[in-house]
């Protein structure tokens, strides 16, 4: 390229190159680049770190639990939805009992239509009814009421088994394939209720519930599942949460504390990011007390 061209002053100390970068002549009589301010390193700021610091924490009480109406336009309320799946973390502190945990439903009184994520007794229990079957079952583990905290997910589509996963494994398949839909005409999917049904509302949940997430026209993988329990709760918006990406599969996720609303004495908010969110309401009985810092890791 040949030298660089003096210029700028008679005495020779200031350079520039053929690629317009400025120079200014060293004590030794070496060019040294000029400092530009426009050239500056932008200062790293660092992405907000995720954590879970907040469940729910519910009495068995009759005040004690949460609830909502569907978004008009949530992904839970696509019509002849073939594939649903509901996951959580849950602690139950009674020792006996049946508990419902989380339901969505018809409506808060007729159940024509729902999904069910229960505790019964010592086991993960759930049941779903679409508009051609009906479905319950037990898990096959028998000790789930230990004091600790243990990952649950009901997994169901219209064309293969459904499947209930406990602590990230298969622990139940039903024996015939579950068809139907949910949200055939006049019986779509209208509230969603965390500690209690409206099947049976007086089987309310006495422990703690935490990062719930429903996931409409999904059936989640096994490896999904054992992806979402390996490294204990973590961001479920991320796509490496999964085995296959479920990120943008995600409605009605409830973080339970951890997405601001503690702070503001508000009911959980819907985390999902869909744009068609559902925040839940504290029935009478609940506020922000109910927020505690004991969490599954």
């Amino acid at each position: 390229m040949g030298r660089p061209r003096v210029g700028g002053w008679a005495g020779g100390f200031g350079a520039v190159t053929p690629g317009g970068l400025s120079f200014h002549r060293t004590g030794s009589g070496l060019l040294a680049p000029v400092r530009s301010e426009q050239h500056e390193p932008a200062i790293y700021t660092p992405p907000p770190v995720w954590e879970n610091t907040y469940s729910l924490s519910f009495d068995g009480s009759s005040g004690e639990y949460c609830y909502a109406t569907l978004d008009a336009s949530s992904p839970m309320k696509t019509a002849d939805l073939s594939a649903l799946s509901v996951a959580a973390w849950v602690k139950v502190t009674t020792a006996s009992a049946l508990t419902h945990v989380i339901t969505s439903a018809h409506s808060a009184t007729t159940v024509n239509r729902y999904m069910l994520l229960a505790m019964n007794w010592k086991q993960a229990y759930v049941r779903l009814k679409t508009s051609t079957s009906a479905w319950w079952a037990s898990s096959l583990t028998t000790d789930l009421n230990d004091g600790d905290w243990h990952h649950f997910a009901l997994a169901w589509n219209n064309t293969t088994l459904p499947q209930i996963f406990v602590d990230g494994l298969l622990d139940h398949e039903g024996g015939l394939v579950e068809g139907g839909v949910f949200n055939d005409a006049g019986e779509e999917l209208e509230t969603i209720e965390v500690g209690r049904s409206p099947e049976f509302p007086t089987w309310r949940l006495k422990g703690f519930c935490d990062e719930i997430a429903w996931f409409p026209g999904v059936k989640l993988s096994e490896d999904d599942v054992a992806e979402m329990f390996s490294d204990g709760p973590s961001d479920l918006t991320d796509s490496g949460s999964y085995d296959t990406d479920r990120s943008g599969d995600l409605a009605c996720h409830y973080r339970n504390g951890d997405h601001t609303e503690a702070a503001g004495d508000d009911a959980p908010y819907d985390a999902s990011g869909s744009g068609n969110e559902t925040d839940l309401n504290f029935a009478a009985g609940m506020d922000s007390s109910n927020y505690v810092t004991d969490t599954p890791t």
